[in-house]
């Protein structure tokens, strides 16, 4: 059950309207798999039908409904990750990683 828009993944040109609509592809994929249908999700998530139509149809949806979306799905912890600061490497680390070179000319 893959879909068409472009193997879903999300790269560092892709727009952000694309985006919407990827994640709006990997929600109705995930919705599908459990088989659920739209009312199920509906129920689930507390979401009017309509509106999630409209998300499938679009990608379009406010950040509050999605974050439902995810919930119903038990999948709210894969966004934990997003927005933390980046690991910061120590100078020693950094160094010692481009000091590492092998022997020339092979074998003394």
């Amino acid at each position: 059950m893959k879909s068409n828009f472009k193997d879903n993944k999300i790269t560092l040109r892709t727009s952000p309207r694309s985006i919407l609509q990827i994640f709006s592809a990997r929600s109705k994929e995930e919705r599908l798999r459990r088989g659920w249908r739209l009312q199920d999700l509906a129920d689930r998530s507390g979401i009017k039908l309509g509106t999630l139509k409209h998300f499938e149809k679009t990608g379009e949806i406010s950040l509050e409904r999605f974050l439902l979306i995810l919930s119903s799905m038990g999948r709210t912890l894969e966004i934990e990750s997003l927005l933390l600061p980046p690991e910061i490497q120590k100078i020693e680390e950094i160094d010692s990683s481009k000091r590492q070179r092998g022997m020339r000319g092979g074998a003394p």
